[in-house]
């Protein structure tokens, strides 16, 4: 058997601590995003799809990419926007394949604008409950928050 000498093994440790720490921190800094008013609105029975909103701020020093977020609650979920077609008074929604919230700035989900579509939904969203969600960042870590139903008249 073949001995390796101290020095060796402390320095690999100490090498192995630091990519522990730098990951940590990646994670501590991709995480500095505070999620602020997170809500779906309360659907019927008969109604198989929802909508997420809500605003994330990232008082972080890295922007941040999100590229897919999911939810228990959901068989399918898709980053999406909505806005006027060109040229008509038609609104559309479409899917987008990610969201930046920029260092130092937010970002609000609306109907009118950016929200995470819940497709195929498991049970009817009812008014007072939440449910999490979690997005998924493209330097692999996830922020999960909590959505509280609401009906459409108590959203200001």
């Amino acid at each position: 058997m073949k001995k390796i000498p101290a020095l060796l093994i402390f320095s690999a440790l100490i090498g192995g601590g630091l990519i522990l720490q730098s990951q940590a921190q990646a994670r501590n800094e991709a995480l500095a995003v505070h999620v602020e008013n997170a809500y779906a609105y309360a659907t019927t029975s008969v109604q198989k799809n929802g909508a997420v909103f809500a605003t994330f701020e990232n008082t972080g020093k890295n922007d941040i990419k999100i590229i897919s977020a999911s939810s228990p609650i959901a068989e399918r979920t898709e980053l999406h926007t909505s806005g006027m077609e060109d040229g008509s008074d038609m609104m559309r929604m479409r899917e987008v394949d990610s969201l930046s919230v920029p260092a130092g700035e937010s970002l609000t989900l609306s109907a009118d604008g950016y929200h995470i579509m819940l497709f195929g939904l498991k049970k009817q969203l009812t008014k007072g409950e939440s449910f999490p969600v979690t997005l998924d960042c493209a330097d692999n870590l996830g922020i999960t928050f909590a959505a509280e139903i609401k009906n459409p008249g108590d959203v200001e």
